[in-house]
Formats: C-alpha cells, structure tokens, sequence
C-alpha cells in the first residue's frame, strides 16, 4: 500500500507540471539569433542519433510531456530554423528518426499510425511534395546544452592576412548560411557591407553598388583563388509599375546560379532554387520607402513570398544600381566579373546578411563519401595559420579515436580559448561504414595500407593495400584534409594526432608513435607524456610482419621528404570504457595543442 501512496503522489506531481514544460524547455530562447536557433535545434536533431548532411531538410517535434500541442521544426536547407504549432499523441510514434510520407505516415510501413498532425501550407512547401525526414524527441531526456559562443557580424578580411585565411573564412561564412561547397565555382553575396569594410543597413534596397561578391575556386592543382568586386545584392529602384506588389529583394541563402544569355551585350545568370526553379525567396518594398523593414521580411516569410527572374546582370551606370530586383555590379566590374567566372560557368551562389551575427565556432566540411554513401565529415573550430589535424578510426574495429574526438569538440566548442590560438580539423572517424565492426572498409582495403609512400600491393588479408595507391575514398579524402585539397579549408596542416587502439596494450595506457621531422615529433611525444605521466610510452609501432617503415601507411607518407609533417600516432588500449579514456586523456590531446 506504502507503494501505491508513493505512485499517486509522484502521478500528482507530474500533473501538476505546467502543460508546455517540454515545449518550454526544448523550444530555442527567443533572444537566440536565427544562426543560434538553427544551431540549437540541429544539436536537439543529433541528440536524437540522426546525422543531418549540409544542406538537408529535416523536420523536428517536440512534444508536450501532457497535451497532444507540439511545437514543429523545420530545418532548411537555407540553415533557417521556422517553428510550426501541431498535436502529436502519446501512444503514437515512439522517439527516433524516421522518413515521413506527407501524410505523417512512416515511409514503407503505411499501417504505422503516428499520431502527428499539422495543417500548414508553409510547413508542406518547406518539407516539399514528397517525403520528409523527420525526427521525434524523448522529452523525458535533458535537452543538449547550448555552448557559450557569441556570435559575431561578418567582415572583410584584411588583404594582408594569407590566401587560405581569407578564402577559408569566405567559406565558412557560406556553410554558415546553408551554403554548399562545391568542386566547382562558388560565388559569395555580402549584403551591407561593401570590400572596403564600410557598413551601411541590409534593410536598403536603393542606393549605389555597395555590397561585396566573392568568387570562391580552386585552380587544376586544389590550390585556392579567390576575386573581390563591389556591386548590388539589392535592388535600385523603390517603385516600378509592372511590379505593384513592391520591388523584389533576394532573402538570403543558398541558391544556383545558371548562364541566361546577355543583358545590355554582356553576360548573365538566373537565380534558382535548389530545386531548379526560377521562383527564389524573396521579400517585397511593399510601401516604397527604398528599404525593406523587419515586419516586410516578416510578413514574406510567413507568406513564402517568392520572385521570379532575378538575375546578375551588369548595372546600366557606373555610379548607380538600378532593376527591380536583380543582382548587379557597374558595367566594367561586371565585365571583370564575368571574365573571371567564365561566361557560360554555373555557380552555387550563397547570400549573406553581413550585419546579422553568424555563429562560425565551428564548421562541418563533408570531403566526400563512404563506399557505401556515408558522409566524410570534418569539422573545424578557430581560424587563423596555426592548423592541427587530429583524426580517428581509420580502422574500423578501433572506435576510441571517434568519441573522444567528438568529445573533444565539444569541449573545445564550450571555450574558444582552449583552441590557444589554432585552428583545429577534427575527422572523428575515416571508416564510418565498419566503425565498431570490422578493420578494413568495406571494400576489404585497411585504409592505413592505401597510402603511396613505400606502397606495394598486398595480400588479400585484414592488410589489404587495396589495388593502387589512393584507391578509396576514405584515402582520398584524408589526404585532401592533410594537403587542405579538395572540398575541406584551404591550406597544409602543421601538425597530426591519429588515434588508434592497440591489443597489446593494457587498460588505462597508451603509446605515442612520432612520424615527420624528428625534433618536432620529439617535443610533441614529449609534452604529451609529460601529460599522462607513467600512462604513456613512446616507441616505434611495428606492423603484424614487424616492419617499423610499414608500406603504404598514413605515418609513412607524412614522414616522406614531400609531406614531412610532424604526426604523433597514439594507440590506446582496448579495455577503457570511453568516460574513463576521456577522463585522462582530456590532458593528453589539449597538450598537443598547447604550443606553436
């Protein structure tokens, strides 16, 4: 009886809990700016084991713990977060993730009654025709902490700063805002803010040229280029007559930009969205101030306005913009624009709001994909010349290196000043298809057997080479990070942290392996033990055939007079749980970010 007294007690209080605590407490806080609340929600959506790709429409519930109300979540591929009112019940889908029919049925099971519901033409035009991906939160669970990192307003960096800065922060800015990364061109719209770094109100839709466009690229050889031009990412008129709805202004986000002939004897483009049509976001000068107010972009938003036909095209003066809507640049800007380019080069095509802070305490690059369609993932917190590279799980049975790799992130993330000045590329793990599972890939290639220093083809065995050099994409993709080739940052790194696992090593130790230049590798081996102090050993690590100078390996292609980068390759046991590995080795892996 004691225990039934205690149930009715605990189901009283329970009760007696607002209706919205979970909405209340999962919800983004109102003074979060858009950036922030996208952040908030993606980190609900990977609490919840989903792994949202860049550029993917995901759609997120959270239920109350008491009614049937539920606060809906989209978020776009434009890095948006909109939030949608709705009713889910309690004995419908259970938490997770899953893939939605637009009549909340879970795709392949249509007997699976979910109990979700929400009438919005918005929500329905954000999540598309088809299915949706879609997940629902536990909210019995702690909602994820929200790091204390304040975002800052985008800038021009300084010409004196390195090529691979400039161009890395350029990039970054793009991912940012949904953004793409491409092997192809890239284009960078800075509305309000012009390349001299003089500032004027995103709200303006009149005026001269005085906004920034960026041409991002890489030449034959991955290395970066990178053109700065002053034109218009607004419009120059506050009134025309074939457009009484209000003169258009591109919202901003990700769009693609495709050839569209001449305009005034000089080439353009057309505006598409990511679906390829010409209909793109947009908000309308409805009172023709010249200025596009909060409550007009509120007021498009909610609406889903759109416009159509907005193009680059080259302005008619030098002095002055003027359209009703299009991207422009004076004509002999415009001409060097399109030179540049290539005149028939399509482009992705990213518009940023230069007086809205964007959260860039770190950045997610997906260098390619797995054998079987997973993304590579790199991620990336600081800026500035100083570059580690630390990765982890190259072989697929030794997960270690992946959670404390994320954990360290994390943990990086909560503070920008223990990145103590570098900037960090973290890939937590290089084998995502076997991870926790099997050595090689799928493929059967041991990855760190695939490398072309000293590389000669193998047996068929758990040491596969692979049948060339480089011949997977896990490979590729881990050299691009080390060379800052490919779709990752721009730039080589200075220093590299591998993290493996060892049999032969026992609980609650490790052992520090150094590649690269020796006096270098030495200090790094040493400042880490130093560390851990009577946890780490340093000595050469030997294949299974006994070779210290193992063919094809990773640590032999740094260390070959080409690459000569200082790595550390740092086995752990196999017998830590992962809360007592990150316990000791928080020391360890900060350390080798704790000098020049």
């Amino acid at each position: 009886m004691r225990n039934l007294g205690l149930a009715l007690l605990l189901t009283a209080q329970v009760w007696a809990q607002p209706a919205e605590v979970a909405i209340s407490t999962w919800r983004a806080p109102v003074q979060l700016q858009p950036q922030q609340r996208f952040e908030h929600y993606r980190r609900i959506l990977l609490s919840c084991g989903a792994r949202p790709a860049p550029g993917e429409t995901w759609a997120l519930a959270l239920p109350s713990q008491i009614t049937e109300k539920t606060c809906f979540v989209v978020l776009g591929s434009d890095g948006q977060a909109r939030e949608f009112e709705g009713t889910s019940k309690a004995d419908g889908l259970q938490p997770g993730t899953y893939v939605l029919g637009q009549d909340f049925k879970v795709v392949g099971q249509p007997q699976v009654e979910t109990g979700l519901s929400l009438e919005n033409e918005e929500f329905r035009a954000l999540t598309g025709p088809g299915a949706f991906r879609f997940a629902l939160v536990n909210v019995w669970q702690p909602p994820p902490e929200i790091p204390n990192v304040a975002p800052s307003v985008p800038y021009i960096p300084a010409a004196s700063l390195g090529l691979a800065e400039r161009f890395n922060y350029y990039q970054r800015l793009m991912l940012a805002r949904g953004g793409k990364i491409t092997r192809g061109t890239m284009v960078l719209g800075l509305r309000g803010i012009s390349p001299d770094g003089k500032r004027h109100p995103s709200s303006d839709n009149v005026g001269g040229y005085d906004d920034t466009y960026v041409i991002l690229r890489r030449d034959s050889k991955g290395r970066p280029q990178l053109h700065e031009f002053l034109g218009s990412t607004h419009a120059g008129d506050s009134r025309d007559p074939s457009v009484p709805q209000g003169v258009a202004q591109l919202r901003p986000g990700h769009y693609r930009a495709q050839p569209y002939g001449h305009h005034h004897d000089m080439p353009c483009w057309l505006v598409v969205n990511h679906k390829g049509s010409k209909y793109v976001r947009a908000a309308r000068d409805v009172d023709a101030d010249g200025t596009v107010s909060p409550d007009e972009v509120t007021v498009a938003e909610g609406r889903g306005t759109t416009a159509s036909d907005i193009l680059f095209h080259n302005g008619v003066w030098e002095d002055r913009c003027a359209s009703i809507g299009c991207l422009t640049m004076p004509p002999d800007t415009h001409a060097a624009f399109a030179r540049a380019l290539g005149a028939n080069t399509p482009f992705h095509f990213t518009l940023v709001d230069a007086n809205e802070p964007i959260d860039l305490s770190c950045s997610t690059y997906t260098l390619g994909r797995s054998p079987q369609g997973k993304p590579l993932n790199m991620y990336v917190l600081g800026s500035g010349p100083k570059v580690a590279l630390l990765f982890g799980n190259i072989h697929g049975d030794e997960p270690a290196g992946q959670d404390l790799l994320v954990r360290l992130k994390r943990y990086l993330q909560e503070d920008p000043e223990r990145l103590n000045g570098w900037q960090v590329r973290i890939m937590p793990c290089l084998n995502p298809d076997n991870s926790g599972r099997a050595r090689t890939n799928p493929r059967g290639v041991d990855l760190n057997r695939n490398f072309p220093a000293l590389w000669q083809l193998s047996a068929r065995d758990d040491e596969y080479s692979g049948p060339a050099p480089l011949s997977e994409p896990e490979s590729r993709c881990l050299r691009d990070a080390t060379l800052g080739l490919g779709l990752g940052p721009a730039g080589r790194v200075q220093r590299i942290l591998s993290i493996h696992q060892h049999r032969g090593i026992e609980a609650g130790r490790g052992m520090l392996d150094g590649d690269g230049p020796a006096e270098a590798v030495s200090s790094l081996v040493e400042r880490m033990q130093k560390a851990a102090a009577d946890r780490l050993v340093a000595q050469k690590i030997a294949d299974s055939h006994g070779r210290i100078r193992i063919p094809g390996s990773y640590g032999s292609w740094v260390s070959s007079k080409e690459i000569s980068i200082p790595t550390v390759t740092y086995e752990l046991a196999h017998g830590d749980s992962m809360e007592e590995s990150w316990a000791w080795n928080k020391a360890v892996l900060l350390s080798f970010l704790s000098e020049s």
